[in-house]
């Protein structure tokens, strides 16, 4: 695990494949595709502090190897609002504000 001096190790929860058929749907993937589910409960900088962050990713269709993004979503301390990030297959992204 990665240590970065005057901060708490790299806090990365990964856990997938992700199996929810109704979120792969929603982001427009087939039922059996691969969707990791990663975690984020304590950001390096501590301006983030109390934010968490959820990433959903898939074996890149264009670079063998790599992972592509697909749901990104920011939780705010204290609020229930929350950011939501989203790409497509193709690089297509929305941005949304969730939890008003």
């Amino acid at each position: 695990m990665p240590v970065i001096p005057g901060h708490d190790p790299f806090p990365i929860l990964m856990s997938g494949p992700h199996e929810d058929p109704e979120l792969k749907a929603d982001l427009g993937l087939p039922p059996d595709a691969t969707v990791y589910h990663i975690h984020l409960d304590k950001p390096l900088s501590p301006e983030w502090r109390g934010y968490e962050m959820d990433l959903l990713s898939t074996p890149s269709p264009k670079r063998p190897g790599w992972q592509q993004l697909l749901l990104q979503r920011v939780f705010c301390p204290d609020t229930p609002v929350f950011v939501e990030a989203r790409w497509t297959l193709t690089d297509e992204m929305t941005l949304t504000l969730r939890g008003l």
